[in-house]
């Protein structure tokens, strides 16, 4: 089983090579935008703090009102944010779903 899962990520890390995240994500967009940290956190009405946690990474998951209202600002797809939240479970998932296929070809 950890040979499938060790081939499984190394193909993953072969195929995508620098992942962007969720943070870098929304910095990247917010810069070509040409937009401030304090531009974007009055548009989406919540603190600097709480964006400057969103795109260094500090808050990981933030709340999908939060990505709404961020995908509004920035003119992003609401549903490629809440990919990029959800990636570190769909990971899991699809680790989940090989050791249950290789527990059951044992059989």
């Amino acid at each position: 089983i950890r040979l499938v899962l060790y081939q499984v990520n190394y193909q993953e890390k072969k195929k995508g090579g620098s992942k962007v995240n969720l943070g870098q994500y929304i910095r990247n967009r917010r810069i070509d935008k040409k937009m401030s940290l304090k531009q974007l956190a009055k548009k989406v009405n919540c603190s600097i703090t709480r964006i400057y946690n969103i795109e260094s990474g500090k808050q990981k998951h933030p709340k999908s009102v939060i990505l709404f209202r961020i995908s509004r600002a920035l003119e992003l797809d609401y549903n490629k944010l809440l990919d990029y939240k959800f990636a570190d479970y769909y990971k899991k998932e699809k680790y989940r779903k090989i050791k249950s296929m290789m527990r059951d070809a044992r059989v």
